[in-house]
């Protein structure tokens, strides 16, 4: 496999969550998703959202619509991170929620219409951060 398809696959073996409410994007994302190498879930609300991460996982990315009714999304990040520190959540809005989704602990917010290449850009910017992660963990076993 040449490192492009390698990259094209970055999301390999990873579980990835949509939580997404407009179907469009969601079988948008889920393509995406999928033909970089990830299993899909799909959240279409926030109490959906909740027993996934209560009954499922663990998972590797949260793709998250920054308005999934009914919860104020930005307070159940805040909510989340008390608990889960280390998975990236990549935020989507129509509307720019400025410094405050980045405070509550989203890494980046993508903006709607979705650009494909910004998606791309940005899940390979974490995922080539949780592969250093984990190599470096390796080698500092390997020394020990």
């Amino acid at each position: 496999m040449s490192d492009m398809q390698k990259d094209m696959r970055v999301l390999e073996g990873k579980s990835v969550i949509i939580a997404e409410d407009d179907e469009v994007i969601q079988q948008q994302l889920e393509i995406l998703m999928s033909r970089m190498g990830a299993t899909v879930h799909i959240a279409v609300h926030s109490s959906e959202l909740d027993q996934m991460f209560k009954n499922e996982g663990p998972y590797s990315l949260l793709l998250l619509d920054l308005h999934l009714p009914p919860y104020n999304m930005l307070e159940w990040v805040r909510n989340f991170r008390l608990e889960e520190k280390q998975m990236p959540i990549l935020g989507l809005s129509a509307t720019d929620p400025g410094g405050r989704a980045m405070n509550a602990g989203i890494q980046r917010v993508l903006k709607k219409p979705l650009d494909v290449q910004e998606i791309k850009r940005s899940i390979y910017f974490f995922a080539r951060d949780q592969r250093s992660e984990t190599e470096a963990e390796r080698k500092s076993k390997v020394s020990r």
